[in-house]
């Protein structure tokens, strides 16, 4: 008996380990499991907080916590992240909204760093080379989830499925809080997945990016890029994003 309840302890732990890896996973390049906050470069230069890496907890909380440590007044955050924890990077969006930060992609925002970071500064400017993507979000939870228990549990273990379904419930009602306080329209996260926009299927990228002109129908006025709108020159740009041409459609 007590080996038995060990054995399903342990399937437990695992299922829950994976429900984690999940989350992470569908909104990042970068999940928690595999880049800590010391994988995070983190500092201050004049004016600006310069956060590169993975968005997690730790490296959140680090990132404002050395803000407000510091005498310098931080107007800028330059950015370069991949994505990381949907909730750590919640956070550091509200901090973003409610300080009146202006963002610089300086190489990639992609994932939770576009959802949540990207979205919420005062402004955004794209340096030459910098890419911003998008790949889903709490909307596509449905479809997610579906796919993500069959998979998981074949034999539809109710409480499993039960599990899951509740951290997608919670990460659906925190984001639509989220995109309601910054007043963006929280579809940003899911158009290019959608059957008229879907490019990112039809082109086989990691994800999707927009021009400014869309980006400001959304709700994401002061949107400058140092080259084109948007940003292809890079080869890298090409192959992790396309574009989605809400104006068109």
């Amino acid at each position: 008996m007590d080996s038995l309840n060990n054995k399903n302890k342990a399937i437990g732990l695992a299922f829950g380990a994976m429900t984690v890896i999940f989350v992470a996973g569908c909104t990042g390049i970068e999940s928690e499991s595999s880049a800590r906050a010391d994988l995070a470069k983190i500092q201050i230069s004049g004016n600006r907080l310069i956060f590169e890496g993975a968005l997690t907890k730790s490296s959140v909380s680090e990132a404002i916590a050395l803000v407000e440590s510091s005498k310098a007044e931080i107007h800028t955050l330059a950015v370069s992240s991949g994505g990381g924890d949907v909730y750590a990077a919640m956070d550091f969006g509200y901090w973003i909204h409610r300080n009146k930060i202006d963002l610089v992609v300086k190489r990639l925002c992609f994932s939770s760093c576009a959802n949540y970071l990207f979205t919420a500064a005062k402004s955004r400017h794209i340096d030459s080379g910098g890419i911003v993507g998008w790949h889903g979000g709490a909307l596509e939870k449905p479809a997610i989830s579906y796919g993500w228990t069959t998979y998981l549990t074949p034999w539809r273990w109710k409480k499993v499925d039960q599990a899951i379904q509740r951290d997608l419930d919670e990460w659906l009602k925190m984001e639509t809080q989220f995109f309601q306080r910054i007043n963006v329209d929280q579809k940003i996260t899911i158009y290019g997945q959608q059957e008229q926009y879907n490019c990112q299927k039809n082109s086989g990228t990691a994800g999707w990016t927009y021009g400014s002109k869309d980006l400001e129908k959304m709700g994401l006025k002061n949107t400058t890029f140092a080259n084109s709108d948007p940003d292809f020159s890079s080869p890298e740009s090409r192959e992790l994003v396309c574009l989605v041409a809400l104006s068109e459609s």
